[in-house]
Protein backbone atom coordinates (compact mmCIF):
# COMPACT_ATOMS: atom_id res chain seq x y z
CA UNK A 1 0.00 0.00 0.00
CA UNK A 2 1.75 3.36 -0.71
CA UNK A 3 1.49 5.72 1.99
CA UNK A 4 -1.39 8.82 1.86
CA UNK A 5 -1.35 11.40 -0.47
CA UNK A 6 -1.41 13.57 2.85
CA UNK A 7 2.20 12.56 4.05
CA UNK A 8 4.08 12.91 1.52
CA UNK A 9 7.22 14.55 2.50
CA UNK A 10 6.60 12.90 5.85
CA UNK A 11 9.97 10.82 6.13
CA UNK A 12 12.15 14.29 7.55
CA UNK A 13 9.39 15.72 9.12
CA UNK A 14 8.69 12.57 11.23
CA UNK A 15 12.08 12.46 12.72
CA UNK A 16 12.03 16.38 13.00
CA UNK A 17 9.07 16.58 15.29
CA UNK A 18 9.87 13.52 17.33
CA UNK A 19 13.43 15.01 18.53
CA UNK A 20 11.86 18.42 18.57
CA UNK A 21 8.42 19.43 20.12
CA UNK A 22 7.34 15.87 20.50
CA UNK A 23 10.78 15.23 22.58
CA UNK A 24 11.56 11.99 21.16
CA UNK A 25 14.80 10.36 22.19
CA UNK A 26 15.77 8.96 18.75
CA UNK A 27 18.33 6.75 17.96
CA UNK A 28 21.41 7.99 15.37
CA UNK A 29 20.11 7.39 11.82
CA UNK A 30 21.51 7.81 8.82
CA UNK A 31 18.03 8.33 6.48
CA UNK A 32 14.27 8.95 7.01
CA UNK A 33 12.27 7.34 4.21
CA UNK A 34 8.51 6.48 4.03
CA UNK A 35 7.81 2.63 3.92
CA UNK A 36 5.13 0.68 3.30
CA UNK A 37 1.87 1.71 5.61
CA UNK A 38 0.57 -1.75 5.65
CA UNK A 39 0.57 -3.14 9.13
CA UNK A 40 -0.09 -7.04 9.22
CA UNK A 41 0.16 -9.19 12.29
CA UNK A 42 0.34 -12.77 12.54
CA UNK A 43 -3.11 -12.69 14.28
CA UNK A 44 -6.58 -11.99 11.17
CA UNK A 45 -6.54 -8.66 12.44
CA UNK A 46 -4.89 -6.35 9.64
CA UNK A 47 -3.76 -2.61 10.60
CA UNK A 48 -3.45 0.29 7.98
CA UNK A 49 -1.70 4.07 8.28
CA UNK A 50 -1.95 6.97 6.43
CA UNK A 51 2.39 6.61 6.29
CA UNK A 52 5.64 4.81 8.03
CA UNK A 53 8.98 6.18 8.18
CA UNK A 54 11.44 4.33 8.62
CA UNK A 55 14.56 5.46 10.19
CA UNK A 56 17.92 3.70 8.76
CA UNK A 57 21.33 3.92 9.90
CA UNK A 58 24.06 2.05 7.57
CA UNK A 59 21.47 0.25 5.86
CA UNK A 60 19.74 -1.26 9.06
CA UNK A 61 16.64 0.45 10.41
CA UNK A 62 16.88 1.66 13.81
CA UNK A 63 13.32 3.14 14.36
CA UNK A 64 10.05 3.25 12.54
CA UNK A 65 7.12 6.14 13.01
CA UNK A 66 3.79 5.28 12.18
CA UNK A 67 1.32 8.36 10.75
CA UNK A 68 -1.96 8.84 11.18
CA UNK A 69 -3.43 12.32 9.94
CA UNK A 70 -5.48 13.63 12.29
CA UNK A 71 -8.37 15.90 10.92
CA UNK A 72 -9.98 17.55 14.44
CA UNK A 73 -8.58 17.97 17.31
CA UNK A 74 -9.15 14.90 19.98
CA UNK A 75 -8.39 15.19 23.48
CA UNK A 76 -8.56 11.46 23.85
CA UNK A 77 -5.64 11.08 21.39
CA UNK A 78 -2.76 13.75 22.65
CA UNK A 79 0.00 11.31 22.24
CA UNK A 80 -1.26 8.04 20.87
Amino acid sequence: MKPSSKCSGAGPLAAELLDGPLHGALPEYEEAHLSSAELTDVAPTEYRADAVVTLTRSGADVLAVVIEVQLRVDTKKRRS
